[in-house]
């Protein structure tokens, strides 16, 4: 018997990551129970199962996500590449 995999985020931050991937038709929602988006094999924005949205940004719009007030921003370190950040909401 097969049994279905369901997203470990809160169904209702699925929904609105669901509705968020929509709005652009070029891009797939991918991951059963992780879901994610990647573009030419790069993920660019991930759902946690705790609900937050992890989002990749290039330096310059990453650096004005920042610094709007609400935003919460952390950083990965890479073991074969210099440190990135990562974004979260």
């Amino acid at each position: 018997m097969k049994t279905s995999k369901r997203a470990t985020a809160p169904a209702d931050k699925v929904a609105l990551y669901e509705q968020l991937v929509a709005t652009n038709p070029d891009i797939e929602l991918k991951g059963a129970t992780h879901p994610y988006t990647a573009l030419n094999g790069n993920m660019f924005s991930y759902l946690h199962p705790s609900g937050s949205m992890a989002l990749r940004l290039p330096a310059d719009e990453r650096d004005k996500f920042c610094s709007t007030p609400g935003s919460i921003c952390s950083y990965s370190e890479p073991k074969h590449r210099r440190l990135e950040p990562r974004v979260s909401r």
